[in-house]
């Protein structure tokens, strides 16, 4: 991440997608931070897993923090485990991780878990997976920013 960064130099905005293990969570935050608290260029992180959300929210709040929506994410096999996964992607759990923008699939637009935590929490959207001029055509109709994936704005 730290030679990734060096490379980019600020030159543009970033996105950081943490991958959490079974119990890495805390020490992987503690991580990237000793990386990122330095880097001055502009970043946005993006989470699927609710306590780094979380842990986010509690040690560096005024870092930019995404909920991604994920259905098929499994952080681990025990019954807690696939709850939280359950409310986490459903974004059930937002009132506890708020977090400052929605990261989702273009074809989640209608998802009703989605529409409920934007009108409720006021949270932006950001669109993934935009692979055409229609994408982004729908994308912008809804209000959102976008991440193109293979193609040029």
């Amino acid at each position: 991440l730290d030679e990734a960064l060096k490379l980019v130099n600020g030159q543009v905005p970033v996105v950081l997608d943490l991958q959490v293990e079974e119990d890495n969570a805390d020490s992987l935050c503690d991580e990237v931070c000793e990386i990122v608290d330095e880097y001055e260029g502009v970043f946005a992180f993006v989470f699927i897993d609710a306590r780094v959300l979380r842990w986010y929210k509690k040690q560096r709040n005024e870092y930019i923090r995404g909920q991604k929506t994920d259905f098929s994410y499994r952080s681990g096999s025990t019954f807690i485990s696939r709850l939280i996964d359950f409310l986490t992607s459903s974004l059930l759990i937002n009132c506890f991780t708020e977090p400052d923008y929605i990261s989702s699939p273009i074809d989640q637009k209608k998802n009703p878990s989605l529409c409920l935590c934007r009108l409720v929490y006021r949270v932006p959207r950001v669109v993934t997976t935009v692979r055409s001029i229609d994408d982004y055509e729908t994308a912008k109709t809804d209000g959102a920013s976008v991440v193109f994936d293979y193609i040029e704005p």
